[in-house]
């Protein structure tokens, strides 16, 4: 038998993720939360979940399944609680939500490009966003050339590459892959915002490119330098980007000119090799 244990609104902001609409009730002796999330499309979340008592506890569930981990905005999302496998009564459990946005991309808008729309990284991939792959999967770690953290990931190859798109995909419910060349050069370019420059942002290389006459002989962390027309950092420059699966490289480096941070130059490289100037920058259709 199924009917209403608490109907109440709950709104909660973190990352401009707003959870609201939760209605939670018994169903077959478990806790049923429907809930809405509003936020950025580009944007996925993790929800907490909390449980108070009439007595006053606070706990945090276990026995819980469905929408709680890389959700994606939406109406109708659901949770289900085994209460009973914790340990406890269904009655007398008020459910409280909150958002965290776990996985740290920033998904950036390309819209009109050849081939449709698209989302890509607002940044190459770093350290820290890769290593959080590695760690869910086991996956070995890449050498760290100039420390981690927020550094852009490097010796990485086009096999690792496409393992950290497919675990993405998967966390994301979404087709997450390599740009190909033309969709790459169609967002350096500033997409439907273009201005035309020479350079991913600028005509300037020095406003938008860590390379060889400025980088000191390394990479530098993501974002550091100007953003494009779509707001994209580091299309020109800090570590060469691998596009789709052939081994073709993009934008230049922290080693290179700035001739070779140009949109529009390419370079090919062996797919199956890495090195300390090449990572790459996730694409994602919805």
């Amino acid at each position: 038998m199924r009917y209403n244990l608490f109907l109440f609104l709950l709104v909660t902001l973190h990352a401009s993720a707003q959870i609201s609409n939760v209605h939670q009730s018994v169903n077959n002796g478990r806790i049923v939360i429907i809930y809405d999330l509003r936020g950025s499309d580009e944007d996925f979340y993790d929800i907490k979940v909390t449980a108070t008592n009439d007595n006053g506890e606070t706990i945090t569930p276990r026995a819980i399944v469905g929408d709680l981990a890389v959700v994606a905005v939406g109406q109708g999302r659901s949770i289900w609680w085994e209460m009973q496998l914790d340990g406890y009564t269904p009655s007398g459990w008020k459910i409280s939500l909150a958002a965290n946005k776990p996985l740290d991309i920033k998904w950036i808008f390309v819209e009109g490009g050849p081939g449709g729309d698209y989302y890509i990284s607002a940044t190459e991939v770093t350290f820290d966003q890769y290593d959080k792959f590695c760690e869910a999967t086991s996956y070995t770690k890449p050498e760290a050339s100039f420390g981690r953290g927020k550094q852009p990931v490097v010796n990485v190859n086009v096999a690792d590459a496409v393992a950290y798109c497919d675990w993405l995909s998967k966390e994301t419910r979404t087709t997450v892959r390599l740009p190909e060349e033309y969709e790459w050069i169609y967002a350096a370019e500033g997409g439907n915002k273009s201005k035309g420059y020479e350079y991913s942002g600028s005509n300037t290389v020095d406003d938008v490119a860590w390379y060889k006459n400025n980088s000191g002989g390394q990479t530098h962390e993501a974002a550091a330098k100007k953003p494009n027309e779509l707001a994209i950092y580091d299309m020109s420059g800090n570590v060469w980007e691998w596009c789709g699966t052939s081994g073709a490289i993009r934008g230049g480096s922290w080693d290179y000119y700035e001739d070779n941070c140009r949109v529009s130059f390419r370079f090919d490289y062996k797919p199956y090799k890495r090195s300390n100037d090449i990572g790459f920058r996730p694409l994602r259709k919805k």
